[in-house]
């Protein structure tokens, strides 16, 4: 091949790689807007008691009755120098 049909190639090259990034951002736009009205509404209608933000050493998980079903805590800090797996 000589230089032009480089050139050739090359500007096909450039045009696809424009193309690609062009249709992956659209699809990436339309997934995001599809996804956001097609998501089901959580607690539309009702009002939840339960904090909508999680912040702390020890976060307990309720069920609909306020009743605590699991519980994530901080381990105890452990001295310098001891064994990472107890």
């Amino acid at each position: 091949m000589g230089d032009s049909s480089w050139q050739v190639l090359a500007r096909r090259v450039d045009r696809l790689e424009r193309e690609s990034r062009w249709w992956k951002a659209s699809s990436e736009h339309d997934a995001g807007i599809t996804g956001y009205y097609c998501a089901p509404r959580r607690g539309a209608g009702k009002k939840a008691n339960s904090p909508t933000e999680l912040r702390g050493q020890r976060i307990v998980l309720v069920d609909k009755a306020e009743q605590g079903r699991a519980e994530l805590t901080m381990l105890p800090d452990k001295p310098a120098g001891s064994d990472a797996h107890g």
